[in-house]
This record gives structure tokens, C-alpha cells and sequence, in this order.
């Protein structure tokens, strides 16, 4: 069996491998259900160009996968690479730190491309790398378009990668992520992001009183008016949850995992007799289901939250979901049917 020791990853194959926990999701789906035909190992110049993360995951099963040979020009197997990944769940400004990342390449791409056009070689896959570009910002537009981002991202990523270079890297791969904390002001100039106030009064009109907000600050607190809370530099991460309870956790991969899992384990625990929890819909994700699996109704907010701060209003590039956990779910049907679609488990095992 071909290994990947065997294969090299070709120079185009420029996407992250995936997080440990979507690394073993990949790998448990195969197990369970056998190999999908339906996206062979692509292989070029004897290199994975796409499917690096099946080929390892197959070595370490004793599967033996498909593979099939890309047959095109160089600018014909990046982009081959690009349209591939997009069905994979990366954020706006991953995608952007990926296509800054690219830049070089994409360059000697351009000009390699612009070469055959002169000898009068000309297809339509090269001409869309190749396509002169008359200022920065058409050219932004172009690769944010390929990248499925868009050029405002690309051009806080290229920023990022010249101001910090190892946040780069963590943003890149997913480590770090846009969200309440904003990729911890690097794009904003802000740390911290709170719910807005009419937001909180449904939250309030649910719970009646907010016991303890875990992730919030002194500023935050003029409108949550929890009786307690806890901050960036009072983590509630190692305090007890009593009572009701409103969680806005910061966004970072890390962080949202620790949040969500002290969540459950106060909930599950009878500590927190009712919560509400308002994340981004990262619905693929297991901290995501681990929390949908036991809440007792969750709803989705039309439009997107425009999160604030002490100087400005933001919002994050994707949907957000309030969960509801207690027995007043027939309340915050009520009252959250106003802000969104709400949805309440009805099969057996959610029955509470």
C-alpha cells in the first residue's frame, strides 16, 4: 500500500491539516463507514495535491484509498486545489491568511501564465490567475473571490502576517478565530465584544436575574447586571456556576472548548438551574453538538448580532445560536421566537 511517508505533499497542496478534533471526526466516518469513492487522493507531479488528510488517515486504518492523477497545467491544479477546499468549513479570515500565504506562488503563476498567453497559448483556467490587474485593490478582489473570502480580509491578513507573524500562523490554522475577541484586537484595536443590550433584556425576561456571567467585564456588566461575574483577568474557568447563568465565551478554538465544557460539566452537575449560552453557529464542530445534544431549545437570530465595545459595533462573519437549558423552555420559546427561529427537541432522549 502506498504510505504517506511514501508520497510528498506537492508544493499547490496549501491548505492546514485539520484540527485534531475534525482530524478524528474524518478518521471515526471512514472507520464506521467505509472509504467514499467520491473524493479520491489526487495526486500531481507524483505529490498529493488534495486529500493529504484521507491519505493519513487511511495509512493508520489499513484502508487502501482511490487515487487519481490531475492532468493540467500548473495555474489548472491550484486552482483545482482552491475550488477543492471550499467545501471545507474555514473561516473568511482563514481563508484569507491561506491566500496571503499563496501570494508567491500565485504569482509565478500569474506571470508563468502570462507567458503562454504571449505564445498564443491561452485557456480559460489560465486566464483567470492570469487576468492583468490594474491596482491592488482589483487584485485583492480577484484572489478573495478564488478564495471565497473577501478583500477586506485579505488585506487584514497581510497586515497580520507583517505585524505578527506567529498570531498569523495560529489564525491560519484555525487555533484562533474571529468571534467575540476579534482575533484579540489585532484587527480591531478592541479586546473584547458583548452582547448588545436588547439581546440581554430577552436573556433577563428568560432567566429573571443573571447569577453569574462567566466571560464578561466591569464595562459589560452596566447592561448584563449579573450578580456575579468573572473576566479576562478573573477566570471564571476555575470558579463554581450557581444558579442562572448567561454565557458569551470568547471565540478563540481554545477557549470556546474550555468555556462550553465548564458549561456542561456546572450544568450536568445540577450547579446551574437554568442558562443561556449564545456561541457562533460552528455547527460541525463537537463542542457545538455537545452542547446542542443537551439543551433543551436553541434558537437562531435573524440577521447577525452586532456585537459592541466601549468605542464601536461589530458583528462576526457568521450566524450565531442562543441554547437554552432549564425548565422554562416554554418561556424562551415565548420570548425568543421574537428574535429568531426557534427550535426545541422533541425526539425521546431529549425529553426533559
Amino acid at each position: 500500500m502506498t504510505t504517506i511517508e511514501q508520497l510528498k505533499r506537492h508544493p499547490f497542496n496549501i491548505y492546514p491539516e485539520m484540527s485534531d478534533e475534525d482530524y478524528e471526526s474524518l478518521k471515526s466516518d471512514i472507520q464506521k463507514n467505509g472509504y467514499d469513492q467520491k473524493y479520491p487522493i489526487w495526486l500531481y507531479e507524483n505529490s498529493i495535491l488534495d486529500g493529504w488528510n484521507r491519505q493519513k488517515a487511511c495509512n493508520e486504518l489499513n484502508i487502501v484509498p482511490i487515487y487519481e492523477t490531475f492532468v493540467g497545467t500548473d495555474s489548472e491544479a491550484f486552482e483545482f486545489v482552491v475550488r477543492s477546499n471550499n467545501r471545507r468549513h474555514l473561516t473568511p479570515i482563514q481563508r484569507a491568511c491561506i491566500a496571503i500565504e499563496s501570494e508567491p506562488l500565485l504569482e509565478r503563476l500569474k506571470q508563468e501564465a502570462k507567458e503562454r498567453q504571449i505564445e498564443g497559448g491561452k485557456t480559460k483556467g489560465r486566464q483567470k490567475i492570469a487576468e492583468a490587474n490594474k491596482d491592488n485593490n482589483k487584485t485583492d478582489s480577484r484572489v478573495a473571490k478564488l478564495f471565497q473570502t473577501n478583500r477586506t480580509y485579505i488585506q487584514k491578513a497581510r497586515k497580520l502576517k507583517a505585524e505578527n507573524p506567529e498570531l498569523f500562523e495560529k489564525v491560519k490554522n484555525g487555533d484562533e478565530t474571529v468571534g467575540k475577541t476579534n482575533i484579540k484586537g489585532i484587527f480591531t484595536g478592541e479586546n473584547e465584544w458583548y452582547t448588545p443590550k436588547e439581546y440581554i433584556d430577552k436573556v433577563q425576561e428568560v432567566l429573571g436575574n443573571i447569577d453569574v456571567d462567566p466571560a464578561s467585564s466591569d464595562f459589560a456588566q452596566k447592561t448584563v447586571k449579573a450578580k456575579i461575574h468573572y473576566s479576562i483577568l478573573n477566570s471564571g474557568l476555575d470558579k463554581s456556576w450557581i444558579g442562572t447563568v448567561y454565557l458569551n465565551p470568547p471565540y478563540s478554538s481554545k477557549e470556546i472548548n474550555a468555556f462550553v465544557s465548564k458549561f456542561i460539566e456546572e450544568y450536568e452537575s445540577g450547579n446551574i438551574t437554568q442558562g443561556i449560552v449564545l456561541t457562533n453557529s460552528d455547527t460541525d464542530t463537537q463542542w457545538y453538538h455537545n452542547l446542542a445534544g443537551i439543551s433543551k431549545a436553541l434558537c437562531f437570530p435573524r440577521g447577525r448580532v452586532k456585537f459592541y465595545n466601549k468605542e464601536k459595533v461589530g458583528q462576526t462573519p457568521t450566524g450565531q445560536t442562543f441554547f437554552y437549558f432549564g425548565n422554562k423552555e416554554r418561556k424562551f420559546i415565548e420570548v425568543f421566537s421574537q428574535v429568531g427561529i426557534v427550535l426545541k427537541w422533541v425526539n425521546d432522549s431529549n425529553t426533559r
